[in-house]
């Protein structure tokens, strides 16, 4: 099962990546989706939330998160698209590559048993197996916007 869900983070980051391959260069900066995001803003987002998310099952994994769980980011999703539209389009490319491919060595790289066992995160479980199913479909949704 964890092969099979880094398959698929894999798949649906090339697929949004096919998407994105389709723009030119001044759509990447220009274009706005439906949520007003320009394409770059959006993979920012997905860059920051796989870091996020990863960074949040390590944490459950070794314990930290049992009693205080996960502390929210202050700046919300659209803040944070604000802000990404001053990033270079290279750098927003390194970190959401360099993301990805440490969540997909993560899912890898958890045993059968880890991965489907839930741990505490404060008052709630955290579920590896269904928050690395919920990076694929994020992705998915990402690239239907984009589609769109």
């Amino acid at each position: 099962m964890n092969h099979q869900l880094a398959d698929q983070l894999h798949s649906t980051y090339n697929h949004l990546w096919q998407m994105i391959d389709l723009l030119d260069p001044a759509e990447l900066e220009t274009a706005r989706l439906e949520n007003n995001w320009t394409p770059k803003a959006l993979l920012a987002h997905v860059d920051f939330w796989d870091d996020q998310q990863r960074q949040r099952m390590e944490a459950a994994l070794r314990g930290d998160s049992a009693e205080q769980g996960f502390i929210y980011p202050t700046l919300d999703n659209d803040q944070r698209a604000a802000q990404d539209e001053a990033r270079a389009w290279a750098v927003v490319v390194t970190a959401a590559d360099t993301a990805r491919q440490q969540l997909i060595a993560f899912a890898r790289n958890l045993d059968p048993a880890t991965l489907e066992q839930e741990y505490p995160a404060g008052e709630r479980m955290l579920s590896p197996v269904k928050l690395l199913n919920h990076m694929v479909r994020h992705t998915q949704l990402h690239r239907q916007e984009i589609n769109r």
